[in-house]
């Protein structure tokens, strides 16, 4: 296998976004298994969601939907890893492939 460059967490810090690792074992069924989806802000400071399944996605745009959907991110991260435990794992897994 071809080696290949270690992440860089430093430039990583240009980009606005997080990365959250959730445990494989001991945490049982959680918010989100129910498949991906993102709550994003647009231009106009306006909250929107994107679902997304096997068949299609969907844009929710409705306040109460998009609510519901930061409550189940807000879920989401409570039986997540925090950043630092997520940025760790991440450079100790990549560690392990080189």
């Amino acid at each position: 296998m071809r080696k290949r460059p270690s992440p860089s967490w430093a430039g990583a810090s240009r980009w606005v976004f997080s990365l959250r690792n959730l445990p494989c074992q001991g945490v049982g069924a959680y918010a989100g298994l129910d498949g991906p989806f993102v709550v994003a802000t647009r231009a106009d400071l306006v909250d929107v969601g994107y679902l997304d399944n096997r068949l299609r996605g969907q844009v929710v745009e409705r306040a109460d939907e998009v609510a519901a959907l930061r409550e189940q991110w807000e879920a989401i991260l409570a039986e997540a890893l925090t950043l630092q435990q997520s940025t760790e794992l991440i450079t100790e897994v990549a560690k392990s492939w080189t």
